[in-house]
């Protein structure tokens, strides 16, 4: 494990002692009684609020160091909590007159309902279970029919096929759950979710520069449609096939842009079949290194014209001079250069390996081999590992230039993860 990894664990661990404790907190108040049930409602859209927070730490924590020990207690306290906040609301309406129960009920409607953050539907079938695993969690401790249809009303406002089609089976005096099946028959499209998915992969749009935020939304739209469509088909467990590995890997590849794309390209193994599971461990390293990477200084680069200088124009006044054909001028490839002599273009010769046809970043002899393998290519020729050069010594290389992945001095094709396997810092 890193140093930052080690850091990142140490603060989470942190996060969540401070979570719990606060969690624990909200159980010693409720366990003495002196809260009344709308401050209990209060405290328990805080406990909800604090177990979102814990999970996600929780989550944070167990991705890199696995099961975390600290999950049983944080789950035991929220619970405890939950259960002392839920017994006081339940005490204080039971103590309630039987001839004010009607009339509270009546008054604290309105009220009531907004209490709950509901999920709008907007009539379309791939957000169908997204929405219904969102209602179901809210109304979970609900038991009264007419609870239910009022708040999945206020979900359908967006949606008139739906609310029309719901009322019509609440006026048929329909049992909810018989209600609830109906609506899924009608709006949930297992064929069309399932694909849309996939689409929603596809529809993702190519980064134009490296962005942080725009990989952290690659994983997320990938992982989401993963796991939906795995859930769909039934096969929560089933691990991916190479085949699938082998397309979803294309696909998020084609989708970054070209600097990231080099930057993955240079640090994989050409050896190794590649996975998702590990491009998406290099995508979550990648955000943090783009927001607290040292920037790069902006050299202003001289442009230079290869045509040849057209000569000033002379006006002759007796006679003119016949019109001489002038040699057609060709534009460079980036794999031709201009020789030394009267600039006429020729082939460029490679850095690395001093083979014509190919510039240093797409060198064969480079490509085919790991970090460790280029870097004893170069220096078995003689070369410097910082310009690559065969005229001076790695330790006395004039060039300023920095590896662009850890700003060290050796050339950024040359990039070692282990970094102590290197002679020249």
């Amino acid at each position: 494990m890193s140093v930052d990894d080690k850091a990142q664990v140490t603060e989470g661990t942190r996060q969540l002692t401070a979570l719990e404790g606060a969690v624990r907190e909200l159980l010693k108040e409720a366990e003495t009684g002196k809260l009344d049930p709308a401050m209990a409602t209060i405290k328990g859209d805080i406990l909800a609020s604090l177990w979102k927070d814990g999970n996600a730490t929780l989550l944070r924590l167990e991705a890199q160091t696995g099961p975390h020990p600290r999950r049983t207690t944080f789950v035991e306290a929220y619970a405890a909590a939950r259960y002392a906040l839920q017994k006081l609301r339940v005490s204080e309406c039971s103590a309630t007159p039987p001839m004010d129960i009607t009339l509270t009920s009546v008054a604290a409607r309105s009220d009531h309902l907004p209490r709950i953050e509901l999920p709008k539907f907007n009539g379309s079938p791939s957000e169908w279970p997204a929405f219904a695993g969102r209602f179901e969690k809210r109304v979970a401790g609900l038991t009264e029919e007419a609870d239910r249809y009022a708040f999945l009303l206020k979900c359908f406002e967006r949606c008139d096929i739906a609310r029309n089609s719901f009322e019509a089976f609440e006026n048929a005096g329909m049992p909810f759950q018989q209600a609830w099946k109906k609506l899924e028959e009608r709006f949930y499209k297992k064929r069309v979710v399932f694909l849309e998915h996939f689409q929603q992969i596809l529809d993702l749009p190519k980064m134009t520069v490296a962005s942080a935020n725009g990989l952290m939304r690659i994983i997320d739209v990938v992982e989401t449609s993963t796991a939906s469509s795995r859930q769909i088909a039934g096969e929560m467990n089933a691990k991916p096939t190479v085949i699938e590995d082998g397309l979803l890997v294309s696909i998020v590849l084609s989708k970054l842009d070209t600097e990231t794309a080099e930057r993955i390209a240079r640090q994989s193994d050409v050896q190794r079949i590649p996975t998702w599971k590990e491009l998406r461990e290099e995508l979550d390293r990648l955000p943090n290194q783009i927001y607290y990477g040292p920037k790069k200084k902006e050299v202003p680069r001289t442009h230079t014209s290869f045509a040849p200088t057209r000569p000033a124009r002379t006006v002759l006044s007796a006679t003119v001079r016949p019109a001489v054909s002038k040699p057609p001028v060709t534009t460079p490839s980036p794999a031709t250069g201009t020789s030394a002599a009267n600039g006429i273009w020729g082939p460029r010769r490679c850095y690395a390996c001093d083979k014509t046809g190919h510039v240093g970043t797409l060198c064969p002899e480079l490509r085919v081999r790991s970090a460790i393998e280029r870097l004893n290519f170069i220096m078995g020729q003689g070369k410097c590992i910082n310009c690559l050069s065969r005229q001076h010594k790695s330790a006395e290389c004039p060039s300023g230039k920095r590896c662009q992945t850890c700003q060290k001095r050796h050339h950024t094709l040359l990039h070692v993860e282990n970094e102590a396997t290197l002679a020249i810092k």
